[in-house]
């Protein structure tokens, strides 16, 4: 994102990605420099391999990854499996409310 990399060291931290639909966005965030921690979702970036290839690249570049999961399902329970075979990950963002049938 133009303007990110020049927050620096003025920002408390920098998040990005969850509007980013496929590997190639998160490339170029990481490799610009533009965020210190990364949030791809899984249903949005094409799965659990580009997901591991984002992982990869931000393990890399000590760039911390946060999957961003706000649903249940099976994108939930892919993020989870992601998180637990991926070391560094500190944790997995979900929602918060509770499960209500309709």
């Amino acid at each position: 994102m133009p303007g990110s990399r020049a927050c620096g060291p003025r920002c408390e931290f920098r998040s990005r990605g969850r509007e980013r639909r496929h590997g190639f966005g998160f490339r170029e965030l990481i490799a610009q420099g533009a965020a210190d921690i990364v949030q791809p979702s899984v249903t949005k970036v094409g799965g659990l391999l580009e997901m591991r290839k984002i992982a990869v690249l931000a393990a890399a570049a000590n760039v911390t990854l946060v999957p961003h999961s706000f649903y249940y399902g099976p994108g939930l329970a892919a993020s989870l499996h992601l998180a637990a075979a991926t070391p560094g990950v500190p944790y997995v963002e979900f929602p918060g409310t509770p499960l209500v049938a309709s």
